[in-house]
């Protein structure tokens, strides 16, 4: 049968040498070693630096225990959501969509090819990994809406591009990011922006201590006690703090406006002003909340949709450039 043969093909054809990507995913590595020792060290140095000089020269045993709290809570969101962006799926086409090879095989949930060219090689079920928080989204999946990605050999869903690193398909890919060593998209969009905010709010609140040691009189007394780590690393508090405010921020309005950073600079000019509201942009990413404020803590909450079916977004798609690249 040919579209058993044109199978075979694809899969009997010559496997690309991705030693290029081997060495882009050991340098990223090497980035997230980096990460966890820079973020212990500036622990470290709150802690037994700045912390500690803010005991010696007001002796309150109660403004101490608050200063560590609040760096080693902001701290703890740091690292929690640093692991789970790097360690989390951000939802790939391969969880949603496994190939027919038997025709007979599962007849109930085979695809009708109709007059989709795309689909012409193989045919595929469509497996609704994730559940919706809605029941509106358990409807069928509009094949006219896919389109094909010839390097997974996989339907495309809208908003979905293709990742030439990770080598799949992500769904609502924002981008690829070396110092997780992954794609930011669907399903860790959540854990990228709170990781970014709360390295902001984290050196915000360690530069703020520091920059009072440095130039209060109070703290003079104390100067010959202060570890070289110290002199260092303020200077890469504030550097970061300025960053994770222009970068964090960046990414913060994208989210508001619903756009990842692809759609972003592919879409079409004229549809600016054509957004959904807010709070529903903010559940795109963040998942069905009760109270704004719980968006700030790591969670598991399901999202309103899975990165494959979008019917429960407003926004007209159409007019964002979602061709496959």
């Amino acid at each position: 049968m040919q579209l058993q043969e044109d199978y075979q093909q694809y899969q009997n054809r010559p496997k690309t040498n991705y030693s290029l990507n081997k060495i882009l995913s050991c340098f990223s590595k090497l980035l997230i070693l980096f990460c966890y020792v820079l973020i212990s060290l500036i622990l470290y140095s709150f802690i037994f630096d700045t912390a500690m000089q803010y005991h010696l020269v007001y002796q309150n045993y109660f403004l101490t225990i608050i200063i560590l709290l609040i760096g080693l809570m902001l701290g703890f969101h740091v690292i929690i959501n640093y692991t789970f962006a790097i360690c989390f799926s951000p939802g790939t086409t391969k969880e949603f969509f496994t190939s027919i090879q038997n025709d007979t095989e599962n007849s109930e949930n085979q695809w009708e090819i109709g007059g989709n060219a795309n689909l012409r090689y193989l045919k595929f079920n469509y497996i609704p990994k994730y559940d919706a928080n809605t029941s509106d989204n358990q409807e069928n999946l509009d094949q006219s809406s896919l389109g094909f990605c010839d390097y997974c050999q996989l339907p495309k869903p809208k908003r979905t591009h293709h990742c030439s690193i990770c080598n799949k398909c992500i769904l609502k890919m924002d981008h690829h990011c070396p110092w997780i060593n992954n794609c930011v998209g669907h399903q860790n969009h959540r854990y990228f922006i709170l990781f970014l905010t709360y390295v902001f709010l984290g050196t915000s609140f360690i530069t703020l201590l520091n920059l009072n040691i440095i130039f209060s009189s109070n703290f003079q007394d104390c100067k010959n006690q202060r570890s070289q780590l110290f002199s260092t690393l303020w200077i890469t508090e504030l550097v970061l703090c300025w960053m994770m405010a222009s970068f964090g921020g960046w990414n913060w309005y994208l989210i508001l406006k619903g756009l990842t950073t692809i759609e972003f600079m592919n879409r079409d000019r004229k549809t600016i002003d054509q957004y959904e509201e807010i709070i529903e942009n903010l559940k795109q990413v963040f998942g069905n909340f009760k109270y704004l404020c719980q968006i700030l803590l790591p969670s598991f909450r399901a999202l309103p949709s899975n990165g494959v079916i979008w019917s429960m977004v407003n926004k007209d798609l159409e007019k964002i450039n979602i061709g496959v690249d």
